[in-house]
């Protein structure tokens, strides 16, 4: 355009008359017009290409917080931005050095039973092994390590050196961590990566748990119960997710062959968190990058063993009431929650991880009203005692409908059998659990599921039962 103005002048000074000299004034000073106009071309090119890349940057970053806050919602990062708080969440960031020992190099995740805690893949560098860190809320911290289940698991564990049968995962070290947002306790323990996710996956899969793998994981988890019985403890809280899987060939992998298995952690930067939560004030308070959990299934390729988690919540004596109620609530505590908690309730809790390790169904639906409860019970078990139900304060109505769970019906052994011709074992067919270990297990659950809690077995009794007496000639 400016060549094309500078052209015009140039024909009308031509056609004026201009002389010379004059004609060569003008070319200079068309020129100089024609280069401001160029250069101020050039600036609104500029201008425009600067906005466009802005735009760009600015959709990204609206892309890039969209997602971030994507995967917060789907609990990719559980413990949530307000836990850094005071009192909140130790800040810690890949490779920080704990208690002068422990190099950080991943997360396991948020520790679903109170107190809150985050629990860390770590490597200890006196012994060069990968161990797992829980690392509390500062505002619970102390009170958790006061506590008497604490203590009482300190001395039940004490108590159990040089025990022929392992069925806890190990508390190595103890100790405090100090941060902007408090005193944190520090528990070192021996590397056990939680089932949750293996459960989800195989409780969801149509192949499910190997026969060997239910045994092994009964064995364990009654072993361990029939320990804290034979001290006077119960545990309070037995539930499928208790169960951690260890490994010493896991325990043992470098940092290139832990990089090569899991691939590099994955994590956001606190710059993009603040932008929503409070500005940068926030950021003192929170570790400088964000990370998302690590996927433990590749560490199932490796040969393993089941452990019981460590300090187990609700531990307690026998006969001591509970501020919190458990998963697997026994009839006589569904139906009566200031029933003080008793030994046969942990013998209930196991039955219901048993059939759900078998069939990849709870037995009984949690947190359900007093209707729904009689109808579960009733529709596997058979007819409820009306003593037990009369410890209700309202006695409930039936329900014939409005449920969504599918009908088997039928006494425990024939609901048993339906639920196992349905979705039997991952490493045979119906043959394996439908002949005389179906026969054992059946036996076994029926003592475990009987209303009466004086007339369920021990867990001492339990574990002579034939399906775990002859569980090496059977399957």
């Amino acid at each position: 355009m400016p060549s094309v103005f500078c052209t015009f002048l140039r024909k009308v000074a031509n056609t004026t008359g201009v002389s010379s000299s004059n004609k060569r004034q003008l070319d200079r000073e068309l020129d100089k017009k024609r280069e401001l106009l160029q250069q101020e071309s050039e600036r609104l090119e500029q201008r425009l290409e600067e906005e466009k890349q802005r735009s760009n940057e600015e959709r990204e970053q609206r892309v890039r917080e969209e997602n971030f806050f994507l995967r917060f919602n789907t609990a990719d990062i559980e413990e949530g931005l307000s836990s850094y708080r005071s009192g909140g969440h130790c800040p810690i960031d890949l490779g920080d050095r704990v208690l002068d020992r422990y190099r950080v190099l991943d997360k396991f995740g948020e520790r679903e039973d109170p107190p809150q805690a985050i629990s860390w893949l770590a490597r200890d560098e006196q012994t060069s092994d990968l161990v797992q860190l829980e690392i509390f809320e500062a505002h619970s911290s102390r009170t958790f390590a006061d506590s008497e289940p604490a203590k009482r698991f300190r001395n039940f564990a004490n108590g159990l050196s040089g025990s022929a049968t392992k069925c806890f995962q190990d508390v190595l070290h103890e100790g405090w961590v100090t941060s902007l947002n408090g005193e944190h306790l520090c528990r070192v323990l021996e590397l056990g990566f939680v089932t949750s996710l293996k459960w989800d996956e195989k409780l969801s899969d149509e192949n499910g748990y190997t026969a060997e793998e239910v045994r092994e994981q009964a064995l364990t988890l009654a072993t361990g119960i029939s320990q804290l019985h034979d001290r006077g403890f119960v545990h309070g809280n037995i539930k499928n997710d208790i169960l951690v899987f260890t490994s010493t060939k896991v325990r043992k992998l470098s940092d290139e062959e832990l990089l090569k298995l899991l691939g590099a952690p994955e994590t956001v930067s606190a710059e993009d968190v603040t932008v929503h939560e409070g500005g940068p004030e926030r950021k003192a308070r929170l570790p400088c990058r964000m990370v998302f959990e690590l996927d433990p299934t590749p560490f199932m390729e490796f040969e393993h063993a089941t452990r019981i988690k460590a300090f187990p919540a609700q531990m307690r004596n026998a006969g001591k009431k509970s501020r919190r109620l458990p998963l697997n609530r026994s009839p006589e505590s569904l139906f009566n929650e200031s029933r003080p908690y008793q030994y046969s309730d942990d013998v209930w809790a196991f039955g219901c991880v048993i059939y759900e390790l078998v069939t990849r169904i709870d037995p009984f639906v949690h947190h359900m009203t007093p209707e729904k409860a009689v109808f579960v019970l009733e529709e596997i078990l058979g007819e409820i005692p009306i003593g037990l139900k009369n410890l209700w304060r309202t006695p409930p109505k039936p329900v014939y409908s409005d449920f969504d769970r599918p009908r088997v019906g039928g006494p425990l052994k024939k609901n048993l059998g339906k639920r196992l011709f349905m979705n039997p074992p991952c490493d045979s067919d119906f043959s394996v659990f439908g002949g005389e270990e179906h026969e054992l297990l059946a036996d076994l659950l029926e003592r475990v599921f009987r209303y009466d809690p004086a007339k369920r077995p021990t867990m001492r009794e339990v574990l002579e039962h034939p399906w775990f007496t002859s569980m090496g000639k059977i399957g």
